[in-house]
């Protein structure tokens, strides 16, 4: 009898630790785009949808909140851990882009100049149109 409630307490403990977790990967999500101002930050199990608040994402946009802002988290010890997807939306969350590689590169991308033409290349070569 004691078996299920063991279970249950681990099962409690293992909700509890992954609901702060998701809850200080949005914190930090929010943080590291607040320049651009979000409307909606949401994590969706292991993807990070942006919903912005111009009518239009722009490649210029989209290539600056990943590089300028979610690649910087790691140096400021604002980790976004367990996001593989990343979607940069516009206020209609009907156009945008996918970056497909969650944030696995940014250690490279942070070890580059600002503006580094490899990093638009490879940011580009990771992505599909929303």
């Amino acid at each position: 009898m004691r078996a299920p409630l063991a279970i249950t307490s681990a099962c409690v403990a293992a909700v509890l630790f992954t609901s702060q977790a998701l809850a200080d990967t949005k914190a930090n999500a929010v943080d590291l785009t607040a320049m651009w101002q979000p409307q909606q930050v949401q994590i969706s199990g292991e993807k990070l949808i942006l919903v912005l608040p111009q009518r239009r994402i722009t490649e210029q946009i989209y290539i600056a909140i990943l590089t300028a802002g979610l690649c910087l988290g790691p140096l400021i010890e604002k980790p976004l851990d367990g996001i593989t997807e990343i979607q940069v939306l516009n206020q209609f969350r009907a156009q945008g882009y996918v970056y497909e590689k969650g944030l696995e590169d940014c250690e490279t991308f942070n070890n580059r100049p600002a503006g580094d033409s490899m990093t638009k290349i490879e940011i580009l070569g990771a992505t599909h149109l929303y």
